[in-house]
C-alpha cells in the first residue's frame, strides 16, 4: 500500500497562523515597540536646503563657454576644499569632513541646479550650514576661474613679450640690407608678419582681460525649518510592525514543522495514508 504524499494548501498556512497568532502578534508589537524606541532615542535632525544655479564659464573668449557637467560640480560641492571653505564662513564648527557628513547634494534632471541639503541637530544652524556650502561652492568657482584667466593671460603677455623682442631684431636687420635687396625684403615681410601675430595676441589678452566671470548664484536661500526631518515616526513605526509580523509569522511556521504532534482526524489520515474508521472520545 502506498502512502499519500503530503502537501499542503492554503488552509494549511492559516491554520497555522490561527494556532500561532499569539505568538506573531506578540512579535509584531514587539517591533512596534522597538521602532518607537529607536524613534524616540535617535537624535532629531532638521534639514534646510538652498539652490543653486550653475552658469558656464567662459575663461577665454576664443575658446567658448567651457562644458558643463552638473555630476562633476555635485563633486566639487562635496570636495573637501569647498568644505574647507565652508568651514571658515561657519566659524570651525568642526571638521571640513565632519561637515560633509551633514550635506547632501542632489541634481534635478534637465537642470542646471544643485540641490544643496545640510541637516543638523540645530535647525539655525541647518540654515547656517546649507548657506555655507552654496557660499562656498560659488566662491570655489570663482577662484578656480580667476586662476584660469591669469593664467591665460600670463601665457599671452609672455608670447607678447617674445614677439616683441623678435620684431626689434627683424627691425635691426633691415638698415644692414642693401635698399631693394631681396634680403630687405624678407626682413620686412618677416617684421611685419611678427606685428599682425603680436596684434592679434594683445586683442586677445584685451578680451580675457575684460571677461565677466559669473560661476552662477543661489537662486533659492535656505529657510529655518520649523520641524525635524528626521527619525521618521510613521515609517519607522510602520516598517517596525512590518518587521515583527514577518517575524512572527517566519517563527511561528518554525515551531509548527517541528512540532510532530497530530491534531484531528485530517493530520492523522494524511500522515498514515488510510481513513480513519473510528474515534475514541475522553
Amino acid at each position: 500500500m502506498s502512502v499519500a504524499e503530503p502537501s499542503i494548501d492554503l488552509r494549511d498556512y492559516a491554520a497555522v497562523l490561527r494556532r500561532r497568532r499569539g505568538l506573531i502578534l506578540t512579535l509584531g508589537v514587539g517591533g512596534l515597540v522597538g521602532a518607537l524606541l529607536y524613534s524616540l532615542f535617535t537624535t532629531s535632525m532638521y534639514s534646510a536646503r538652498a539652490e543653486v544655479l550653475v552658469r558656464p564659464v567662459a575663461v577665454d573668449p576664443a575658446d567658448g563657454m567651457e562644458e558643463l557637467s552638473l555630476e562633476t560640480e555635485r563633486e566639487v560641492v562635496l570636495s573637501t576644499a569647498v568644505a574647507g571653505l565652508a568651514t571658515e564662513r561657519l566659524g570651525a564648527r568642526g571638521t571640513p569632513e565632519e561637515l560633509l557628513e551633514h550635506l547632501a547634494v542632489e541634481v534635478p534632471p534637465d537642470t542646471q541646479v544643485l540641490e544643496l541639503t545640510f541637516s543638523y541637530p540645530n535647525p539655525r544652524l541647518a540654515r547656517l550650514g546649507a548657506a555655507a556650502f552654496a557660499e562656498a561652492y560659488l566662491e570655489f568657482r570663482m577662484r578656480q576661474a580667476t586662476d584660469a584667466v591669469l593664467r591665460v593671460s600670463e601665457g599671452l603677455q609672455e608670447r607678447i613679450s617674445q614677439l616683441e623682442t623678435e620684431i626689434n631684431a627683424a627691425t635691426d636687420v633691415i638698415p644692414t640690407t642693401p635698399p631693394g635687396s631681396p634680403q630687405r625684403r624678407n626682413a620686412k615681410l618677416q617684421r611685419s608678419l611678427l606685428v599682425s601675430q603680436m596684434t592679434v595676441l594683445r586683442n586677445q589678452l584685451a578680451a580675457v582681460s575684460s571677461v565677466t566671470l559669473d560661476p552662477g548664484q543661489v537662486i533659492s536661500q535656505p529657510r529655518v525649518p520649523t520641524s525635524p526631518s528626521s527619525p521618521r515616526y510613521l515609517l519607522n513605526l510602520s516598517l517596525g510592525l512590518i518587521v515583527g509580523l514577518i517575524a512572527g509569522a517566519s517563527m511561528a511556521f518554525l515551531r509548527d514543522r517541528l512540532d510532530d504532534r497530530l491534531r484531528g482526524r485530517s493530520e492523522l489520515e494524511l500522515v498514515a495514508g488510510v481513513p480513519v474508521l473510528g474515534l475514541i472520545r475522553e
